[in-house]
């Protein structure tokens, strides 16, 4: 999935590598301030080094993705050690949460063999070090359409690009009349 065919002006926001301390505890605060809802694809050795963030995410109405247990580039590995990190990752989504996740991303978008993974449509580039804050914001205001699966990162690398950002971006969303939704069920 990469794009959400839409008739309205909406987007889907998504989060991946977290959940992460500080950075996680930004994103939420700030989608709740906005009344926003996100999926977050989350690593499996980050949900058990954060299980109550974790299960914050889920009780602030978003939604859990799997992200893998490990941030494994799908092209570099077996299809096996490919295999059994994922549903390593869902295992430790559902210690957490109690539900498996219907929901896969790839690390990096590298799948392997016929697994499903949500793509995006619209990356923020709010991890890319050489990409300042201004530049990233513009960028997603002027590439935003409706439908769009929009990617941002809730760890220790964007955080500081992100605090900027993201609530920028967000007003700007809301201004222009846009919606954010979950992200569909996968079919």
């Amino acid at each position: 999935m990469w794009r959400v065919p839409s008739k309205k002006k909406q987007v889907f926001l998504t989060f991946d590598d977290g959940p992460v301390g500080i950075a996680t505890d930004f994103v939420l605060q700030t989608l709740k301030e906005f009344k926003v809802p996100a999926t977050f694809f989350c690593l499996g050795q980050q949900v058990e080094a954060y299980p109550s963030l974790t299960q914050r995410i889920i009780a602030e109405g978003h939604l859990l993705g799997n992200h893998g247990y490990h941030h494994l580039d799908g092209w570099k590995i077996s299809k096996q050690v490919y295999q059994d990190n994922l549903t390593k990752g869902n295992h430790a989504i559902r210690s957490v949460s109690g539900q498996d996740s219907l929901r896969f991303r790839a690390p990096y978008g590298h799948f392997r063999g016929r697994t499903s993974s949500v793509m995006w449509s619209l990356m923020s580039g709010d991890f890319d070090l050489q990409l300042t804050k201004e530049k990233c914001l513009n960028r997603l205001i002027s590439l935003t359409r409706s439908g769009d699966i929009i990617v941002f990162h809730d760890h220790e690398k964007s955080h500081e690009k992100l605090k900027w950002v993201l609530p920028k971006y967000l007003k700007y969303c809301i201004d222009q009349g846009f919606q954010f939704e979950l992200l569909p069920q996968e079919k």
